[in-house]
């Protein structure tokens, strides 16, 4: 076994801990090679740094894995008396971050944007029952952080997690279209036609889940309701806003779907909780 003789002088080590760039391509190579062998020298290193930038460095790694700054979404949920451990776990939903919550923002404006310019509202009823499917999609999609597999490591049952994930960012998909259905032109009753499709997709998407990965479910789903719409626009009336959709059978079908979902969701609740269901 060879044993290191020899040290790189004080001089440089002190050169590469403060000033790196000082030294030659050659000298700076050969010191980090050697730094991987020799304690001594890695010693000498950590001393020669500047103590105060060393102390600041660390204190703001310190702060940021081991006791991170909650976001606002975690101190909205504190605020609701969720746990701190259990708010994190659904802050963490990717669903809930800047760029999906700004996404729903603008698609949300655009559809407001649009009923002011057609006079219709049509394109927000349309839209909106999807915004909730998407963001359960999101939140749960393979790669994405699984609620599944999150389960295991959490600090609550792996269904609870799932739940509350869900009901976080379908409640945040929800207030978003409220406020967007406020925006439209005029308050009429129409403007929450929307309500009972979206939740029926919502829990359809986590039903389905139980058997499917819930990207493939949300395919079909966004596919069916497609279907659906198109289907009433070519058979109802000329005036879109008086579709059936919007209307009691519509809303009848969705309230019947959303409760049978819910039910089967709850039924198979188990399967929320395993990588398999997500």
């Amino acid at each position: 076994m060879t044993m290191t003789t020899w040290h790189v002088p004080d001089e440089v080590l002190a050169r590469f801990a403060v000033a790196p760039r000082s030294l030659d391509s050659a000298t700076a190579s050969s010191t980090e090679a050697h730094l991987l062998t020799c304690g001594r020298c890695r010693g000498t290193v950590a001393d020669a740094g500047p103590a105060l930038e060393l102390e600041a460095t660390w204190a703001a790694i310190a702060d940021r894995v081991d006791a991170p700054r909650p976001g606002p979404v975690e101190r909205v949920l504190g605020v609701l008396g969720i746990r701190p451990e259990a708010a994190r776990l659904v802050a963490a939903t990717p669903a809930l971050q800047v760029a999906w919550v700004l996404s729903v923002v603008v698609v949300t404006a655009l559809a407001v944007l649009a009923a002011y310019q057609r006079d219709s509202r049509t394109l927000f009823l349309v839209l909106a029952p999807v915004v909730p499917l998407g963001s359960v999609a999101v939140s749960f999609v393979r790669g994405a952080e699984p609620g599944g597999e999150a389960a295991f490591a959490a600090p609550l049952s792996g269904t609870a997690l799932v739940l509350r994930r869900a009901t976080a960012v379908v409640g945040t998909s929800f207030v978003c279209l409220l406020l967007g259905a406020l925006a439209l032109p005029g308050l009429e009753p129409l403007d929450a036609a929307w309500v009972l499709p979206a939740l029926a997709l919502a829990a359809a998407a986590l039903a389905g889940a139980t058997w499917r990965p819930v990207e493939q479910v949300a395919t079909v789903l966004v596919a069916a309701w497609a279907a659906v719409v198109v289907a009433v626009a070519v058979t109802g009336p000329p005036e879109p806003d008086l579709s059936p959709l919007w209307a009691l059978p519509g809303q009848a079908a969705a309230l019947a779907l959303a409760l049978t979902a819910a039910a089967t969701a709850v039924t198979r609740r188990d399967r929320l909780a395993v990588p398999g269901g997500f």
